[in-house]
């Protein structure tokens, strides 16, 4: 790896992913974990920035799909049920 490289641009080995992957996905920890290096002054590496971001963006859009699929289930029930 070369040392020359600032700190702020420094890549992230494949076991580093592995493991923000693993911390990013317990539950509570996380997210805070999440939003900590996706908005925080402290995190300098912009490559774990944008990583914790992207992570957070995928969290969103699945919630938003759960969200959307329970509201069509429910209307589908209570369709069904009282017709």
């Amino acid at each position: 790896m070369n040392n020359n490289i600032s700190e702020e641009f420094r890549p992230i080995s494949p076991w580093g992913y592995i493991g923000y992957q693993i911390l990013f996905s317990i539950p509570i920890i996380g997210l805070i974990f999440i939003l900590i290096y996706s908005f925080g002054d402290s995190n300098k590496n912009i490559n774990l920035k944008n990583f914790a971001k992207s992570y957070l963006y995928i969290i969103i859009i699945a919630a938003i799909f759960a969200l959307i699929s329970i509201i069509l289930s429910w209307i589908t029930f209570h369709t069904l049920t009282y017709n």
